[in-house]
């Protein structure tokens, strides 16, 4: 396994966007499955990055994911994240929460183009009964917020932060916590699942097969690197990137 280098002059929010925006806007935010799709295309936004100016995106599709090219080279790609199951259903409340509390504000007038990030308490239930009351507390602590400069007392928010942003978004900060370190084993199966598929993907496009697993993202469920360590495994992809997502890093397996 090796750290692929950055093209230092090239790592710029304007060729991220170049290479992710025409598709992003294909999709509809607020949805599960479009809020996956768009989180898949930062990703490979992430990865392509790191090939230059030659690199891009074809198409957004199913069964490979992509079809990216490089250096004119057409290629199947397919995407997965690493992520602990034991974390990720209550994130993925937690998540929706947010969201909605969001897109209700956007129906607001006159909101500052800021991103706001919202410290939840640890202890507030989440359950569905819960749900609505507490989308509209979020909304009306966030409101305050946004007036006052300072957080009301409330027991659902513990802090507010907010910086310049180019539009008004939510985001939640869940807390202090560790990740647990991603290992061979977990890769291997990770790679496994997808590999049973990979005659599919190339019947499907007639092209060669890459795969790109993310870890390192910014909640509990992510895995991360405790060191670099030496894997080899044996797969009919062409190539296997690992991409540690808050920090662009970007390794080669094969």
């Amino acid at each position: 396994m090796k750290l692929v280098p950055q093209i230092d002059d090239y790592f710029t929010l304007s060729n991220f966007k170049r290479i992710t925006d025409a598709f992003l806007g294909e999709f509809q935010r607020y949805t599960p499955v479009d809020d996956q799709k768009i989180k898949e295309i930062t990703h490979v936004g992430k990865l392509l990055m790191h090939f230059g100016p030659q690199a891009n995106i074809e198409e957004v599709r199913e069964k490979p994911d992509f079809i990216i090219s490089i250096d004119n080279q057409r290629i199947g790609l397919e995407h997965t994240e690493l992520l602990n199951d034991n974390y990720k259903q209550s994130e993925g409340t937690i998540e929706t929460i947010i969201k909605e509390s969001e897109k209700l504000l956007l129906e607001e007038p006159n909101l500052p183009a800021q991103l706001i990030t919202v410290q939840l308490n640890q202890f507030i239930s989440t359950k569905t009964n819960d749900k609505k009351g507490l989308i509209h507390e979020i909304i009306d602590i966030v409101k305050q917020y946004i007036t006052s400069g300072s957080v009301i007392e409330n027991q659902i928010i513990d802090n507010i932060d907010s910086m310049e942003h180019d539009r008004f978004a939510l985001n939640v900060n869940q807390g202090g916590w560790w990740q647990d370190y991603v290992t061979k084993e977990l890769l291997e199966k990770a790679i496994s699942k997808k590999e049973s598929k990979i005659a599919n993907y190339i019947v499907n496009t007639g092209l060669s097969q890459w795969l790109l697993v993310v870890i390192g993202g910014k909640y509990q469920s992510s895995y991360v690197f405790k060191e670099q360590f030496d894997f080899k495994i044996k797969t009919k992809f062409d190539k296997i990137y690992i991409l540690e997502d808050l920090y662009t890093k970007l390794y080669e397996i094969k």
